[in-house]
């Protein structure tokens, strides 16, 4: 069974994220939101905190769990698809997934997979209608925190 509990309502984290999805996201309380969910903790814990948010008055956020499933862990990597769809279904909210086959492609793999991740959670994005992606980010991921900063325009020290 999978725990359903939820950050409180009023704590600090969820206030700051609010803060940050309307200032830098523009993001209404009635968007629609495909937030990736990979089945790691940092995902997961992003799930959470959007289902916190929809709890608060004036929010009604219309949320979907997207899944991207790259088959490089054929075992653990199923479980964890297993995980995200039972976790969706137990909060309730619809789950939508991508299988991606990555044995023909050339080049970096991590590259590869992270590119093909980002336009099947795209291609989901549209399928249910949502005007934002959400993405949780490990600081420690080098690549990704060099993209963000330049996409926020900021210096590579952010």
């Amino acid at each position: 069974m999978i725990q359903t509990t939820t950050i409180p309502q009023h704590h600090r984290l969820i206030k700051a994220v609010i803060g940050t999805l309307r200032l830098h996201c523009q993001l209404c309380p009635t968007d629609s939101v495909l937030v990736a969910t990979s089945g790691g903790a940092d995902s997961v814990a992003l799930l959470r905190v959007f289902c916190t948010i929809n709890q608060r008055r004036r929010w009604d956020l219309k949320l979907t769990v997207g899944h991207v499933q790259h088959h490089l862990r054929p075992h653990a990597a199923e479980q964890d698809a297993q995980f995200v769809e039972n976790l969706a279904q137990n909060l309730g909210l619809p789950f939508l997934r991508r299988d991606l086959d990555l044995t023909a492609t050339k080049g970096n793999l991590e590259a590869n997979a992270r590119h093909h991740r980002y336009q099947a959670l795209g291609n989901m994005a549209h399928t249910c209608g949502a005007r934002h992606v959400a993405t949780a980010h490990q600081a420690d991921d080098q690549l990704e925190t060099l993209l963000m900063r330049l996409l926020r325009g900021t210096s590579i020290k952010g």
